[in-house]
């Protein structure tokens, strides 16, 4: 593995997946960022289990290869470095010499093998929306759903796609939050995700991005969006839905949990600024 790359561009980089790192672990190689050298430049993936992220950006390749390395330590070095080109180069199957002017570094990583893997995920029959807009759905909706862990149904967001439009849907039993926002494309899923995956998305797309993709996975079959808008309850008309009519299944987002042994369910999107 060889190649060459701006700090500005590793930055970027390392930026987009140091969240999904987990801060503590009982699995060292967690703590490591996967990378991943390709014709089609540096591809850079961290997970904690729960959600995953992954990340291409572009690169001068000499070699190919892949190793994961420790991710705090990377991007504590990727901070310091002095603007210019960043020079990677493998020393054996885990160890990765680090140049950028007159500094250097060595690094030991882990195989690449021990890292999580991820099923491909393509983006053929899509859903196309502004990033402003879907940053504008998350916030207005994911603050409502519930933090008790007795009830993890509801810790979820409950995300509608439609041809035409995209609804979110959350609540904590006391309180319902719901928007529709406009979208195209794509045929009809409902998704369980946790806010925080949702927040991920929020941080990887800015309001005002370029277009761009994003890969959303889910396990299991979604909730029902009917059943969380308001019912009747005695004659009396109730905004907070019936838990446990509440149905579905948590989902994920940017990868499945490699625990589960499952093959996910899937769903394709499209952010554009």
């Amino acid at each position: 593995m060889k190649f060459t790359i701006t700090r500005e561009q590793l930055q970027e980089g390392l930026n987009g997946v140091a969240a999904a790192i987990p801060a503590k672990t009982t699995l060292p190689v967690l703590a490591n960022v996967l990378v991943e050298v390709t014709k089609q430049g540096l591809r850079l993936s961290g997970t904690d289990l729960d959600i995953a992220v992954t990340t291409t950006v572009p690169a001068e390749v000499d070699a190919e290869g892949a190793v994961t390395l420790p991710a705090k330590k990377l991007v504590d070095i990727a901070r310091e470095l002095p603007s210019g080109p960043v020079r990677f180069t493998a020393a054996g199957e885990s160890r990765v010499a680090i140049e950028c002017g007159r500094a250097k570094f060595k690094l030991l990583g882990l195989p690449r093998e021990e890292f999580p893997s991820f099923p491909a995920v393509k983006f053929d029959g899509a859903w196309n929306a502004a990033a402003g807009v879907v940053h504008k759905l998350v916030g207005h909706v994911a603050f409502a759903a519930s933090t008790e862990e007795s009830r993890p149904i509801l810790n979820g967001v409950l995300w509608e796609l439609r041809p035409d439009h995209m609804r979110m849907v959350a609540t904590n039993g006391h309180r319902l939050a719901k928007m529709d926002v406009p979208a195209q494309g794509g045929s009809t899923a409902d998704l369980i995700v946790p806010p925080k995956a949702l927040e991920q998305i929020r941080r990887l797309f800015a309001a005002d991005d370029a277009p761009r993709e994003r890969q959303v996975r889910h396990g299991g079959q979604g909730g029902d969006g009917r059943r969380a808008a308001p019912h009747e309850r005695g004659g009396e008309r109730s905004d907070a839905p019936d838990p446990a009519r509440f149905l579905g299944r948590r989902g994920q987002v940017l990868g499945p949990d490699p625990r589960l042994g499952r093959s996910p369910g899937r769903a394709r999107g499209h952010l554009r600024g």
